[in-house]
Formats: structure tokens, sequence, C-alpha cells
């Protein structure tokens, strides 16, 4: 078993605010909801709070910055929904039984598992192209994969993964 691990990388924690606005209307929100929700974050002021201080307030302009509740919701619906488009019918997913084991996300971070290493490249490709989709990037330090099998499999899996490498957008 393969478990591959993605931690998104975020400016401040923004996200792009008409790619999660088209979300909000594609998942049926009322128009006025989305019009008040765009008003209200038209102008959004934030200090940072760092190790040695917190910086100036300074204006970031339209953003939905996460902390907020509907925020929350609004995001994890946001990335969700990219996952299930690029990942619906795969066959690179691990089955149990005859139930099919999909991505897990919480937040910003995603995880999904295979047994075979060229399912765990193809699912590296998608989620690539869910990072370019979003605007987002995985995190170097805080993404990767860990091997559960025995070591005969794991030096197999080692040879695979020198002649095809994972890509998450770090490399």
């Amino acid at each position: 078993m393969v478990v591959t691990l993605v931690d998104l990388v975020k400016f401040f924690d923004k996200e792009e605010v008409y790619d999660e606005l088209a979300t909000m209307q594609k998942e049926g929100i009322d128009p006025k909801c989305i019009r008040i929700w765009e008003k209200l974050n038209r102008r959004c002021n934030i200090k940072v709070k760092t190790g040695v201080r917190v910086t100036e307030c300074f204006d970031v302009g339209l953003t939905i910055g996460q902390g907020g509740a509907g925020a929350v919701l609004i995001s994890q619906i946001n990335i969700d929904d990219a996952i299930n488009e690029y990942f619906k019918g795969s066959d690179e997913e691990e089955f149990y039984g005859c139930v099919r084991m999909q991505s897990m996300s919480f937040q910003d971070d995603i995880q999904f598992h295979n047994s075979i290493w060229r399912s765990v490249v193809v699912n590296g490709i998608k989620m690539n192209y869910v990072l370019n989709e979003k605007g987002q990037e995985c995190h170097p330090k805080k993404s990767g994969f860990i091997v559960f099998v025995t070591k005969k499999y794991k030096e197999l899996i080692t040879k695979e993964e020198e002649d095809d490498p994972l890509w998450l957008g770090w490399n």
C-alpha cells in the first residue's frame, strides 16, 4: 500500500475568489447570497502574525480567506469538486473488496492510496491537474508518500519509483 499525502500551499490561506464564487453558483446557492458574499469580501484588510511580530494591516482586495465558517465550507467544496472531477470513475484508486477507496481531503490536506506504483504516478498527474486548475501547489516539505509493504515489495516499488518518479509539483 502506498499512501500519498498532499498539503496545499496558499498565500495567507487565500484562494481564487472567482473560482469559489463559481463553485457557490454551481452548488445552487442563491445568487443574492453570492453577491452579498462578494460585497462583504471586496475590501479585506489583514494582519499576519509571525513568530516575531504582527505585521501592519494591509489591503489584499477581494478575497475569501480561510478562518470563517462559511469560507471553510466553500473552500472544501471547491477543492472536493475538482478532485471528484478528475478522479471520478478512476481505475487507479484502491478497492476494498468491491468498494472504491476514494481520495480523502480535510481542509488543505489530501490523501489517496494505491497498491500499484503506476497508479500512484497516474494519481499524481491527476493531482497536478487539480492543483493547476485551482492555482495551488504542493508544500514540498509536507507532501510525499509512505510505503506500507513487505521488504521485497518495497525494493520493487523503489526501483519503479526510480524508473517512473512521482511528480506532485514540487520537483
